[in-house]
């Protein structure tokens, strides 16, 4: 089989971009053949409006005209299009947020949408028996998968030891069960593996656009013909535009500490100011004032004043102790650390692996697979041990050497 030597992680960008532009283009031009349709009316028309339907008040029909009702319709419409023109613009670069997903993971999924039975009511449930079997492969190599687990919703889960790099994936119906349950329409989730951002979460890496029940076989144990491709998100060392450098940034936080806590601490700001952008364009739509807003605003940010003031000291430094945490880049997700702080006359020593920094709380996992919960005010007060690959030690934090890899 042929590999194209493509960065698809633009392909992705692409397309991330391409489909809200699709929408967008087909409102505008909904929009512009209704100012055309208005504007093309006969200049004598009339549109009576019977009192009945406005208020019994009214002691004669309202009569509508041509230029009437381009007045009403065309700048209610204009107004339309600006807005879902900027609802765009920020849906497009809050999808640009999100670095795309390296095909790398140590935990899949294959999630039915669809069964071959559109009546069944209820996809997701499925035993070990009647549940279809994935099939993962890297460059023609199929991957020795792990026994199968029952997860949530009773959705197998396969999980390897360390992450598993894949391009190709299909799947076998199962041995047991009535074909009827077999899915035609289905999703491929993974949980990506530390550091990513949100790793606890499933994430799709492909969906079916539509049913393939000529595809899946009706035999019991039976492959799929057809392998399914899935084009690596991972960008490559080479990247040079500003997008490729943010996207390498957040899937390699290790190369560069800092780079990556000022790219996340960007990622962060980045989403009140889309959502501002996406929301305020419509106000004039619904005739409300942005004046209204900032007055309601202002009120709320004094009530908010006067809640913190009255809230307990520690509320305030696990906010700002969460923030440098973030900013500074010493320690990021994924990083095997020990933190170790005061309590009374005691010192209390806590190791684990970095989770995330929340607002509140640091969560590590612990060697039992728990999630603790460690103030920020602590950890930003404490002694941390943080494990440093021995080749970096000499040249410091924020040189971090790239592990060679076929991709880069």
């Amino acid at each position: 089989m042929y590999h194209l030597d493509v960065d698809y992680w633009i392909l992705i960008v692409v397309d991330n971009i391409s489909r809200p532009v699709a929408r967008f283009t087909t409102l505008a031009m909904i929009v512009i053949l209704l100012n055309l349709t208005v504007h093309s009316l006969p200049g004598d028309m009339r549109i009576v409006i019977p009192q009945t339907i406005i208020s019994a008040e009214l002691e004669e029909p309202i009569l509508v005209n041509q230029e009437t009702l381009a007045e009403m319709l065309c700048p209610v419409s204009r107004r339309i299009l600006f807005a879902f023109w900027s609802s765009t613009i920020a849906l497009v670069l809050m999808k640009l947020r999100d670095a795309p997903l390296p095909l790398g993971s140590s935990k899949f999924r294959l999630y039915p949408i669809e069964q071959r039975d559109r009546e069944a009511t209820d996809v997701s449930k499925a035993s070990l028996e009647s549940a279809p079997i994935l099939h993962l492969y890297n460059y023609d190599r199929e991957i020795e998968m792990p026994s199968p687990t029952k997860g949530e919703s009773g959705i197998l889960e396969w999980c390897f030891d360390s992450p598993a790099r894949i391009d190709e994936y299909t799947w076998a119906t199962p041995q047991h069960g009535p074909p009827e349950r077999d899915p035609v329409f289905w999703r491929l989730e993974v949980v990506p593996p530390p550091p990513q951002e949100g790793s606890c979460r499933w994430r799709c890496i492909h969906e079916t656009d539509r049913c393939f029940p000529e595809l899946v076989p009706t035999e019991r144990g039976a492959l799929l013909k057809t392998r399914f491709k899935l084009p690596s998100g991972r960008v490559p060392a080479k990247a040079t535009s500003w997008l490729g450098i943010y996207y390498r940034t957040l899937q390699n936080p290790h190369e560069d500490r800092d780079r990556f806590a000022h790219t996340l601490f960007f990622k962060k700001v980045m989403l009140p100011l889309l959502a501002v952008l996406g929301i305020f364009p419509w106000l004039p739509v619904f005739n409300i004032q942005p004046s209204s807003i900032i007055g309601m605003t202002s009120i709320g940010g004094v009530a908010a004043g006067v809640a913190l003031s009255l809230a307990k000291s520690e509320v305030l430094e696990n906010i700002f102790a969460g923030m440098l945490l973030s900013a500074q880049g010493n320690i990021i997700q994924g990083d095997e650390l020990e933190v170790q702080f005061q309590v009374g006359n005691s010192l209390q020593k806590q190791p684990g692996r970095m989770a995330r920094i929340g607002s509140a709380y640091v969560e590590l996992w612990d060697a039992e697979g728990q999630l603790v919960h460690v103030p920020n005010r602590k950890v930003l007060g404490s002694i941390m041990k943080v494990k440093v690959p021995a080749e970096a030690q000499n040249v410091g934090l924020n040189a971090f050497p790239r592990q060679a890899s076929g991709d880069d």
